[in-house]
C-alpha cells in the first residue's frame, strides 16, 4: 500500500512527506464568503486570517431540511449572512433581548452605556 501525505490547508495530496511539508509552507488557498442577502462578496487568503478576525464577520446558517406542513416542506435552509445582514435581521424581532443580552455582550445592555 503506498502512502500518501496531504496538506492540511488545502488537501492537496503527495507522495512524499518533504514534498508536502515544503508545499504547506506556501500553501494560502483562497476562502470566499458572499452574503445571501446582500450580495457583499469578500475573499482572503487564509495565511491573512491567522487569529480569525477576518472570518468573525461572516455567519454561516444551516436550518436543515424543513419538515412536512411548512411552507418550505423539503427545502434546505442553509445560507451565509455578513454581520451588518445579520444583525439586520435581528432587529426585525420582537423578542431581541434574548440575543443581545446572551453571552459577552453584556455592554450592549443600556445598564453598561459607558463600557
Amino acid at each position: 500500500m503506498k502512502q500518501k501525505w496531504i496538506c492540511e490547508k488545502c488537501g492537496e495530496e503527495f507522495e512524499n512527506e518533504q514534498e508536502c511539508l515544503e508545499h504547506e509552507k506556501i500553501c494560502n488557498p483562497i476562502e470566499i464568503h458572499t452574503c445571501t442577502k446582500c450580495g457583499k462578496k469578500e475573499s482572503w487568503g487564509i495565511n491573512e486570517d491567522v487569529y480569525g478576525y477576518l472570518r468573525e464577520g461572516w455567519h454561516p446558517i444551516n436550518l436543515g431540511r424543513m419538515g412536512y406542513g411548512s411552507s418550505l416542506d423539503g427545502c434546505d435552509v442553509d445560507f451565509e449572512l455578513c454581520d451588518q445582514c445579520l444583525n439586520n435581521v435581528i432587529e426585525t424581532f420582537k423578542h431581541k433581548e434574548n440575543i443581545y443580552n446572551s453571552g459577552s455582550n453584556f455592554y450592549l445592555d443600556d445598564e453598561y452605556e459607558d463600557y
